[in-house]
């Protein structure tokens, strides 16, 4: 993976990422592809000179760009690169096992590492106040109207 391929910053694009690449057939400032649920997996800017994968394999961390084979984290459960070589390689079950995404291999807290805090019982609120009985008296401007 390239060291480099660390976000400065994170912005929410208007439209989408795919109507970005629309607008902007050399990328823009977009780096790498958008990963893709359907067959065409991933999507790129149409004049991409460069592409170099921004991933790494979750077994060998070789660099890899494609999530093919349904693949997932054995920690945290998140779709993981895996590449070619070890995909074919060796027995798919004992790869699932061996499988871990970056964030994982680098120690970072996953879901299933959060110790789950104490719940604290919340203050109980007053009862509610009895209705107030209607007043006798109105007041229209500063002036005050007695009702009989």
């Amino acid at each position: 993976a390239i060291a480099s391929a660390k976000p400065k910053e994170i912005l929410m694009v208007r439209g989408g990422i795919e109507r970005y690449l629309r607008t902007h057939p050399d990328g823009g400032y977009w780096t790498g592809a958008n990963y893709l649920f359907d067959r065409r997996f991933e999507q790129r800017p149409e004049t991409a000179i460069e592409k170099t994968p921004l991933g790494a394999c979750g077994v060998c961390e070789a660099a890899c760009e494609h999530y093919r084979g349904k693949f997932v984290c054995g920690s945290c459960k998140v779709p993981a690169l895996v590449c070619r070589p070890c995909r074919e390689a060796g027995d798919r079950d004992d790869l699932v096992k061996r499988v871990r995404c970056r964030l994982c291999r680098e120690g970072h807290a996953g879901a299933r590492r959060v110790a789950v805090p104490d719940v604290v019982d919340a203050p109980k609120k007053p009862p509610p106040k009895p209705p107030r009985r209607a007043s006798r008296v109105v007041f229209l401007g500063n002036l005050p109207f007695t009702v009989e």
